[in-house]
Parts: C-alpha cells; structure tokens; sequence
C-alpha cells in the first residue's frame, strides 16, 4: 500500500493541476473530477500516513501558488473536507495518532547509534541498513530516503543529494509564475515528504519511486524561463 498510494499520489497531484491550471470544457471537468475523486479515495485506502501527507503537501502547494479563483474554491472546499472527515472519522484519526510512527522510531535510533561507523564515507551503494526487532521482525533499510542515503554514501553524498534537491527547488520557485513550474513545485514538495519515512531507493533499480523523485526533477529540469528574463540575465 506504501508504494501504491506515492504512486498514484503523484498522479493526483497532477491531475489536480489540469484541473486548476488549464481551462476546460464541461465534459472534460467531470472526466478529470470523476478520475481525480478515484486517485484520492485510492490514496485514502491505503492507509499510508506518508502517502496523505505528501499528497496533502503537494497539492496545498499547487493551490496556493495557483492565481485562478477556482484554486482559492477549491482549497476551500478540500479544508471543509477535511475537517468534516476528521470529524465523523474521529476514532479513526485517534487511532492513527496513537500509532504514531508505526514503529520507525527504533530504526532511526538505531541509524543514530551506527553515525560513526559511516558518517562520512557511507557504506557502499546499495547496502542494506538491516535493523532487528526486539520481536523478530527485520527491516533492510532506515525508512526514509535521507537516512539511507547518508548510510549509504556518507556525508558526501548526502549534500549532493541535498544541494540537488535545493537547486531543483529554487529554480521551480523562481520561475513560479509559469504554470508548469508550478506543477514542477509541487511534485517535488509532494517527495520532499514522502522521503522523510517511506522512499526506500532512488538509484538501486527502477521501481515505483523513481516516478516520485526524478519525474519532478526532469520537469523542473527542463524549465525554461522567458524569453525576457534569460535575455536580461
């Protein structure tokens, strides 16, 4: 369910921008609500904590950046939505906090406890951060994609890995008013949540979360800004 709901979070995320982005005609709106309520029950289902809020992150960015009235509407209604589930699923949400990080504290300590060994030469590429519960249950990597990578790379290249994600990000911001850096924004503020708990590998071998890193990092960069700024620049 983990990798299913940032799959199709992503998706949402996108799909949520040709509604808000792109003016349609009447069929067309119904299609893309009818596919876009499909994604987000989907991604609800799931019960990945880290898929909802990295769907909730990226589209309030969208919304918020987006200048088209309906953007505002729409933020609005998806907070009355919200608040109205939360509401009549209370036991539910209070189950959710209860749980809390689903048992991810133990392996981020256990990161923790092993810094010295790899901080800054890391452990090789591809290596499994292999975590034991008190219980029997066994974990092969940190849960969350910061934490691997520094495992993994050490201090290197984690600040490669940082710096590339800042670069990525500041070029969408400043070119913010061009509707596909704003769709480029949010995707990547969308894996900018999703890999504090659940992205595993980006590098290894192709999988569903090469979709939820580099689709935003090609879109950004292929960014272009307008003819006027690049030639005053």
């Amino acid at each position: 369910p983990i990798p299913a709901g940032l799959y199709y979070g992503i998706f949402a995320v996108l799909l949520l921008s040709v509604l808000v982005e792109r003016e349609l005609k009447a069929w067309a709106w119904l299609a893309v609500l009818v596919g876009l309520a499909g994604l987000l029950v989907y991604v609800l289902l799931t019960f990945s904590r880290g898929a909802w809020f990295s769907t909730l992150a990226g589209s309030l960015t969208l919304l918020v950046l987006s200048p088209p009235r309906r953007a505002r509407v729409l933020l609005l209604i998806g907070a009355l939505v919200i608040l109205l589930m939360m509401t009549v699923f209370w036991s539910r949400v209070e189950h959710e906090w209860f749980l809390g990080t689903s048992q991810r504290g133990p392996i981020w300590l256990n990161w923790l406890a092993r810094l010295p060994e790899f901080w800054a030469l890391g452990k090789g590429a591809g290596v499994a951060l292999v975590y034991r519960y008190p219980w029997g249950d066994t974990v092969q990597h940190a849960h969350s994609l910061y934490l691997q990578l520094w495992f993994e790379y050490g201090i290197v290249g984690f600040v490669l890995f940082t710096l590339l994600l800042g670069t990525a990000l500041l070029k969408a911001w400043r070119l913010r008013a061009d509707p596909a850096a704003r769709v480029a924004l949010a995707t990547l503020v969308f894996a900018l949540v999703a890999m504090v708990s659940d992205i595993s590998n980006v590098f290894t071998r192709p999988n569903s979360y090469w979709v939820v890193l580099w689709l935003p990092i090609g879109l950004i960069m292929g960014l272009r800004p307008p003819v006027e700024q690049s030639t005053t620049t």
